[in-house]
């Protein structure tokens, strides 16, 4: 029962984080910097329950959360990752977002992670540092410490993951 609680948590606070990053694109949007939205995930309802609820089944693996264009043309694309502790597992990408996030890094989209700790403090890691960060650390987890030169900062509640590209 403990479990089932911390893993409603975990979502809740994850989906916390994603609408966060949202209120960011719809920053970015408005100031006409980018246009970025969430990927949806790729369900296929198979029955209706009761109500509103549905029951689905994932059709294909998820692809990374979030893409769009940036202003002057290029791609951007990235995976959103939170975590409620003082540290998160560098295995937490899959390696089928990691592969997509590589494909689409070698044709010139800016690729990252967005990773935020406790919906207090946000980093953007590219693409090619976070597949490095393992080796470089020597362990597989990376604290904030760690990630200091990927931090970004908050403007008027608006995760600023944009501003120093």
């Amino acid at each position: 029962m403990q479990s089932r609680a911390r893993g409603y948590k975990a979502k809740k606070l994850g989906q916390n984080f994603e609408n966060l990053i949202e209120k960011s694109c719809r920053y970015y949007a408005h100031k006409k910097i980018a246009l970025i939205e969430k990927t949806p995930e790729p369900l296929k309802m198979v029955r209706a329950g009761r109500g509103r609820e549905v029951v689905a089944v994932f059709e294909k693996k998820g692809q990374p959360d979030f893409k769009g264009t940036l202003k002057g043309g290029r791609s951007i694309v990235f995976e959103a990752k939170h975590t409620s502790a003082n540290l998160i597992k560098l295995d937490r990408v899959e390696r089928h977002q990691m592969d997509n996030l590589s494909s689409h890094n070698q044709l010139g989209a800016e690729c990252f992670i967005l990773i935020s700790f406790q919906l207090k403090s946000f980093y953007r890691v590219p693409i090619e540092d976070w597949e490095a960060l393992p080796g470089a650390l020597n362990k597989k987890t990376a604290n904030e410490k760690d990630l200091t030169q990927y931090k970004v900062d908050v403007k008027h509640g608006v995760v600023d993951f944009l501003g120093k590209l």
